[in-house]
């Protein structure tokens, strides 16, 4: 016998079948009905196993209500495996589709994945909407993109500390490296991402990730933070307004190149950015550069305040001393964290070629691993970070 209650939602009207105490479907009721139940099985019900008084606590903010719901997946072998995989993104976080065919096993099965995603039968609690584009927009969903955003949204208020874009606007696409010797910096970075170069104008060397890039240039300049823009965005601010940060507008990325080791980096996770004044990055920013505000927490601990802002699918860190020791003086470009499919074997992999790597420790976000890289970056400040989503 299935189990059918109808309920009320932020997001709309939505169902929920339950057999034998497990969630067989889960859906926002415009367009699917019980009806694909013989009428002899099912019987309506206000609250199943307890399902609708979980979902109620996940939209009131109590999100790891919904986390250890037991399920019941139709569906092949494959689209169980994508379905499985998708709880285990933590909440906050969101994977590409590139990033989700790997996480199984099958990194050549993207358009596989994608259409897996698509028939996810349960909602929310396979959270098929943290799927995104490699470039850190939103991508179709079941239920609607501003149900998706809404959700992403509503997971980054409740305590996780990120959020995602909405689309169009300033764009974090990567950060340029200004180096003495591009060729043999080439060769390093070569070594530390595991993915070729392309060969761009002024001898420059671009490492496209599946999400950001790395840029070297030629030349004793200033590094910077790269951002693409859409045709019609509103004009930047002046570039003196950046207070002491080179920013630059990006050229559209080119396709993720062939030539990549299977532990290869896959993303820029954060940039980092040193300021004397973190509310002082906050008004330029979120409010004049539009970018959300995904995180604005003092470690006491640590003696910092961290402000985290997302765009593009990538952070943008603040860091500034707690108490300030001062608000006056420029920010300055820090370092980059970039996020790897393995972290043990790519720190063995570095320290086979000779590089310095400290061990793996706790990272401060929950439920990840991180490594410092201490040679082969061009004297940038350089984290590798593994994500550990719950076991399998």
């Amino acid at each position: 016998m299935t189990d059918v209650a109808r309920f009320a939602s932020p997001l709309g009207p939505m169902m929920a079948t339950v057999r034998d105490g497990r969630l067989r479907a889960l859906r926002f009721t415009e367009g699917w009905s019980a009806a694909r139940f013989a009428a002899a099985e099912v019987r309506p019900a206000r609250d199943p196993a307890g399902i609708v008084s979980r979902l109620k606590r996940y939209f009131d903010g109590e999100l790891d209500a919904i986390a250890d719901v037991e399920v019941e997946l139709d569906g092949t072998a494959f689209q169980r495996r994508v379905w499985n995989a998708l709880r285990r993104i933590p909440t906050g976080e969101t994977f590409s589709y590139a990033q989700l065919a790997r996480a199984i096993g099958h990194p050549e099965a993207v358009r596989a994945v994608g259409a897996a995603n698509g028939a996810n039968p349960i909602c929310i609690v396979i959270p098929c909407h943290r799927v995104i584009g490699a470039d850190g927009r939103l991508t179709g969903y079941a239920g609607g993109l501003d149900r998706k955003r809404w959700l992403l949204a509503h997971e980054a208020r409740a305590g996780s500390l990120f959020c995602i874009d909405d689309d169009g606007g300033m764009q974090l696409e990567g950060v340029e490296i200004a180096v003495a010797d591009v060729e043999a910096d080439a060769a390093a970075y070569r070594v530390l991402l595991g993915v070729a170069p392309l060969t761009g104008r002024d001898g420059r060397r671009r490492f496209q990730l599946s999400r950001g890039a790395v840029e070297l240039a030629p030349g004793a300049g200033r590094h910077a933070i790269r951002f693409r823009t859409d045709p019609g965005d509103p004009p930047w601010p002046a570039d003196d307004a950046f207070h002491g940060v080179c920013v630059r507008v990006a050229d559209a990325a080119p396709p993720v190149d062939g030539d990549r080791e299977a532990d290869a980096v896959e993303t820029i996770d954060h940039v980092v950015v040193r300021t004397p004044d973190a509310d002082r990055a906050i008004r330029l920013w979120r409010d004049r550069c539009g970018l959300r505000l995904a995180l604005d927490r003092v470690f006491p601990e640590r003696g910092v305040r961290l402000v985290f802002f997302r765009s593009g699918g990538i952070t943008l860190e603040f860091a500034a001393a707690h108490p300030a020791e001062t608000t006056d003086g420029p920010d300055a470009f820090h370092g980059v964290s970039y996020r790897v499919p393995d972290l043990a074997v790519r720190r063995e992999r570095l320290l086979q070629a000779g590089v310095d790597v400290s061990a793996i420790r706790p990272g401060m976000r929950p439920g990840t691993s991180v490594a410092t890289v201490r040679s082969g970056t061009a004297g940038v400040a350089t984290l590798l970070l593994q994500v550990h989503g719950p076991p399998a």
